[in-house]
């Protein structure tokens, strides 16, 4: 979807990628209070077991948790990746500081 990275593009992709751990994460806070109510402990992972969820109920809510982080980390590492990647550059003289686009694909340059 970013071959082409405009501004749209990567707000676009950056809700997408925001929406979908957040869907998990309010499915994971419904079946903790659904079933434990008031009494949550403030680590939500020690309340849930197989003897209060049942099996099925406990593997989708932990499935839930793993793929939330798995969708939430890329998007920013990413970023961090790039603006590494450019100061190098910058500090080995191929790049300046006051260019007016930093380009999302790979930075460092071969020559």
């Amino acid at each position: 979807m970013l071959e082409k990275p405009t501004d749209k593009r990567i707000m676009t992709m950056s809700v997408m990628g925001l929406t979908f751990p957040l869907c998990f994460y309010i499915m994971v806070a419904f079946f903790g209070y659904s079933v434990y109510g008031e009494n949550v402990e403030d680590d939500l992972l020690k309340n849930i077991t197989t003897e209060y969820i049942g099996l099925p109920l406990f593997m989708l809510t932990f499935g839930a948790i793993m793929a939330a982080s798995a969708l939430t980390y890329p998007i920013y590492f990413f970023e961090a990746r790039n603006l590494w990647l450019f100061s190098i550059n910058v500090c080995l003289g191929k790049r300046s500081i006051m260019e007016k686009e930093i380009p999302t694909t790979t930075l460092i340059e071969t020559r």
